[in-house]
């Protein structure tokens, strides 16, 4: 198992492993319907979710990603909720109390969770124990926890848990997907799409 893995800026992280985030966003936009209500996270891959999502119509989409919220608010056939609180600027989202407060009055259809990594043993996990705690509340405010997860990700650990294998019911990756993290994925009752 790899040793925990830092928080790295936002813009630094839409670009590493771009083209597979671009893929898995392209076949996790297939399930979302119009009159949906969806969330995506902070996470980058939920960013390359927001640009497939541009032209779409009848949505309601919350957010606690500033850049999310800004790609999306010009499409007039979108609703876009910006969760309040306090931003982070190195990674445009929004995080604490206030935050959490508002996630823990709103309900989605869908929730779409990028991670820092994903093992047997943690979960989905993340570096910044703020990041995790939105995350949680995001995870308990959606009916269906979607991962979007680019396949250099399993068997990686960050510092805190934010969802247990058992409380995610679909993951999106990409072909590096080994056959065996697949398998174990779909033991936990997980179903795994590959883009």
């Amino acid at each position: 198992m790899q040793a925990p893995q830092p928080e790295q800026p936002f813009a630094l992280r839409t670009a590493l492993h771009a083209a597979e985030k671009e893929k898995i966003a392209a076949a996790a936009v297939r399930i979302i319907q119009p009159g949906d209500h969806i969330v995506l996270d902070g996470s980058t891959t939920a960013y390359h979710l927001a640009q497939q999502m541009v032209q779409r119509r009848d949505l309601t989409v919350i957010t606690n990603n500033f850049q999310v919220a800004a790609l999306l608010a010009g499409n007039r056939e979108l609703d876009v909720l910006l969760i309040g609180g306090l931003v982070r600027g190195d990674t445009w989202s929004t995080v604490g109390v206030l935050a959490e407060d508002m996630v823990g009055h709103l309900h989605a259809r869908r929730g779409f969770f990028g991670a820092a990594g994903l093992s047997t043993e943690r979960g989905l996990t993340d570096a910044d124990v703020r990041e995790v705690q939105i995350k949680r509340v995001l995870v308990r405010a959606v009916d269906e926890v979607n991962v979007l997860l680019d396949s250099s990700k399993f068997g990686q650990h960050a510092l805190l848990t934010f969802a247990e294998l058992d409380q995610l019911q679909h993951l999106f990756t990409d072909r590096g997907i080994t056959s065996a993290d697949a398998a174990l994925c779909r033991e936990h009752g997980i179903r795994v799409t590959v883009a």
